[in-house]
């Protein structure tokens, strides 16, 4: 619960183009945001408290803007 609630408080991270390693960015922020968001529903499962819903659907909306995922 410790780790969701310092999850729920993060910045979203931003996308960005690079010349090399285009890739391994992707999936490192693919892997950062399963991890956020699989902690973030198993704290609103064990909980019910709105705020780890409120940060996962904040999380999945960021990421669906992505102009692409490579």
């Amino acid at each position: 619960m410790h780790e969701a609630d310092s999850i729920a408080t993060l910045q979203q991270i931003k996308y960005k183009k690079t010349d090399m390693g285009e890739t391994s960015h992707i999936l490192n922020i693919s892997r950062e945001y399963l991890y956020r968001l699989g902690t973030l529903a198993l704290a609103y499962r064990l909980s019910n408290e709105a705020k780890y819903i409120d940060a996962a659907n904040r999380a999945l909306l960021w990421v669906c803007k992505f102009p692409d995922w490579n």
